[in-house]
């Protein structure tokens, strides 16, 4: 049979039961004082609830009435809990304030600056009230951590909080595709990429850099606000050209073939191609043919295999007209030359970009 947790409707301080027990033995508070050798204002104090039984007042009780300690222990828990429990809206806003965390790592968005510390709870809720409107799909579902949700959604929340105050031209798949031609030729020099900001603002897009919560493994994210207003936004989780621009390219593509209209996708682990949906798979040969014309990357393949020196790589890539880094990126990627290859190759990126683009992190507040 199930049990079931029952509150009296009301408890006594322990002190009206020491009481009894001294009216039982005609004894005074006086006489108990001596006895236990303690002053007498200590055992009054007991009696009229102004003070706590301690374990060491307990013991000394427990010999003086021939009880156990335990007695005296558990009038004073009980006493305390039913205290606690008539307290009113403390206990509540415990349970108010568990269920936030719970659901919002609420102190690592107070962190940033996303919301104020508060310790009034109907305040706190009121700034997290709209975080849980973002609605998703992962790229590739099954290897997500689920637990990373709430930062998750927490990250698409203030990508569109902060895309609705931006002011762009308006969208249009002609300007988007102008953005591409006009992308090209930065592919070649980390310099250039200050000016993807501008490009992308005149094609109608609002893009944004947003850095992402530790372990979340957010590498960008597309989103509408509405029909003709697409968001792409990037988390720089790797700050390092290739990635960079892969991932920027892999939103673009996602714009470009109008994917989450209906549902925001997240793009966590980007360059992972086990398991994805078709729109990933779009993006992810969209963005990769756009960076190195992948015929032509399997022709340098078929020629420079198993050597691929560096100075065959910087070739191809200036003959390709894009960094370096984009090309080791690349073969990486496909598992032809190991990882720990041509590292220097990967030159960082967010010092550049985030002169130029709106951007929320690393210690800045958008």
């Amino acid at each position: 049979m199930d049990t079931i947790d029952r509150m009296p409707a009301e408890v006594f301080p322990p002190g009206e039961f020491l009481q009894d027990e001294l009216d039982a033995r005609e004894w005074s508070q006086a006489d108990l004082a001596d006895i236990l050798g303690k002053p007498a204002k200590a055992v009054n104090e007991i009696v009229l609830g102004k003070r706590r039984i301690t374990p060491e007042m307990a013991r000394l009780l427990s010999q003086a009435l021939e009880t156990t300690p335990n007695v005296w222990l558990n009038l004073e828990s009980a006493y305390q809990l039913y205290k606690a429990e008539r307290s009113g809206p403390l206990a509540d806003d415990v349970s108010r304030r568990a269920a936030l965390y719970e659901k919002y790592p609420i102190r690592d968005l107070a962190k940033r600056g996303w919301i104020e510390r508060t310790d009034n709870i109907d305040v706190l809720e009121a700034q997290i009230r709209d975080f849980h409107l973002h609605k998703f799909k992962w790229a590739a579902r099954k290897k997500d951590d689920e637990t990373k949700v709430p930062w998750q959604r927490a990250w698409f929340y203030r990508t569109s909080n902060l895309a609705w105050r931006m002011h762009v031209e308006q969208y249009s798949e002609a300007k988007l595709q102008k953005a591409f031609d006009e992308l090209k030729p930065l592919l070649y020099a980390p310099e250039e990429i200050r000016h993807v900001p501008e490009i992308l603002r005149k094609a109608g897009i609002r893009f944004l850099v947003i850095e992402g919560f530790p372990g979340s493994k957010i590498d960008g994210g597309c989103l509408w606000l509405d029909a003709k207003s697409p968001v792409v936004a990037m988390s720089l989780r790797l700050d390092r050209i290739d990635n960079f621009w892969f991932t920027l390219l892999h939103e673009l593509h996602h714009v470009k073939y109008r994917h989450g209209k209906q549902i925001a996708i997240l793009d966590t682990d980007i360059t992972d191609n086990d398991g994805i949906s078709e729109e990933e798979r779009l993006a992810n040969e969209g963005a990769a043919a756009f960076l190195v014309p992948q015929d032509e990357l399997e022709n340098f393949i078929a020629r420079v295999r198993p050597l691929f020196s560096t100075s065959q790589i910087k070739g191809f890539s200036k003959r390709m007209g894009v960094h370096m880094g984009i090309v080791v990126g690349q073969l990486q990627n496909r598992g032809i030359i190991e990882y720990s290859r041509n590292r220097n190759a990967f030159v960082k990126v967010r010092a550049i970009l985030t002169q130029t683009a709106a951007h929320d992190g690393w210690g800045m507040v958008a």
